[in-house]
């Protein structure tokens, strides 16, 4: 039982994706290793143009920042961006549903937190 709960872990810790919120058509993608520019409390100074959103979207509430981050950088290096302006994180309670297996087969729910990194990819004007 112990082993199937740390599998279970294991595969929670593991979902996570990026989903994008389009403001405007990509650009031509990046090579796999261009740099992102990472802005976190200060806009650019450049002119640029909004791409989108990015959602790091994770299936629990231990998210790793750094990760998180890299694979936005990934995402916006798809899009054409030349950088990305972090938003941080966003917390949410998601319902999570549970079953008693045996007598009735009762469904429960209850609610989980998550957090969600999200960043906005920009290119440079």
């Amino acid at each position: 039982m112990k082993k199937l709960i740390l599998l279970f872990v294991l595969v929670l810790m593991g979902c996570a994706s990026v989903k994008v919120v389009k403001y405007h058509e990509p650009f031509p993608p990046k090579e796999l290793n261009a740099q992102i520019d990472l802005y976190d409390t200060v806009k650019p100074e450049k002119p640029y143009v909004e791409i989108g959103k990015l959602i790091y979207v994770s299936a629990t509430s231990s998210v790793n920042e750094e990760k998180a981050i890299e694979d936005l950088k990934v995402k916006a290096r798809e899009l054409g961006a030349d950088g990305l302006i972090l938003k941080g994180f966003v917390e949410s309670n998601v319902s999570v549903p549970a079953y008693t297996v045996g007598s009735g087969n009762q469904t429960t729910t209850t609610y989980q937190s998550k957090k969600d990194y999200v960043a906005v990819a920009i290119k440079y004007k």
